[in-house]
C-alpha cells in the first residue's frame, strides 16, 4: 500500500508541475515599464543560453544592452540591388564616446548566385553596431557539429 501511495504522490507532483508550465502567465498585472524590463530580461537570457534566433533589422545604429542584448552574433547582409554600406562596431573609449572601431567591414547586395555577406561579431554592453544596409542578426551558438 505504501508503494501505491508513493507512486500516486510522485505522479500527482509531476502532473501538477506540468500544469504550471502549460498555464499562461497573466501579464496584465504589470505596468508598461515592467513589461519592457521583462522583455529585455527574456531577450538577454535567450542570448546567454545561445538559443539561435534571428532578427531582421533596418540599417541604423544599435547599442548593446539597450537596443540589442550584448552577445555574439552572425551579421548577414540583407541589401538588395545597388545597396551597400559600412558595418562598424564601436567600443566606448575612456571618455564614454563611440570613437574606437572594433570591427569595420563593407557589405552590399550579393551578386547573382552568390551568398549574402556575413560577419561574426561580438556586441558588448554599451558598444554600438552601425550598419549602412538592412541586415539579419542571428544569435551565435558556436560551431554546430552533426
Amino acid at each position: 500500500m505504501k508503494k501505491v501511495t508513493l507512486i500516486f504522490a510522485v505522479v500527482m507532483t509531476l502532473v501538477s508541475g506540468a500544469n504550471v508550465f502549460a498555464e499562461e502567465i497573466d501579464l496584465s498585472q504589470y505596468d508598461d515599464n515592467a513589461i519592457v524590463e521583462l522583455l529585455e530580461q527574456v531577450q538577454q537570457e535567450i542570448v546567454n543560453r545561445n538559443i539561435e534566433k534571428t532578427a531582421l533589422l533596418a540599417a541604423g545604429d544599435y547599442i548593446g544592452g539597450r537596443d540589442l542584448p550584448a552577445g555574439t552574433y552572425l551579421w548577414t547582409s540583407m541589401a538588395t540591388g545597388e545597396d551597400w554600406g559600412n558595418i562598424t562596431v564601436y567600443t566606448l573609449d575612456e571618455n564614454g564616446s563611440h570613437d574606437k572601431q572594433k570591427l569595420w567591414e563593407v557589405a552590399g547586395a550579393p551578386e547573382e548566385g552568390e551568398a549574402a555577406e556575413s560577419f561574426l561579431l561580438t556586441l558588448g554592453e554599451g558598444e554600438e553596431l552601425s550598419s549602412g544596409v538592412p541586415f539579419s542578426l542571428t544569435i551565435y551558438a558556436g560551431a554546430q557539429f552533426n
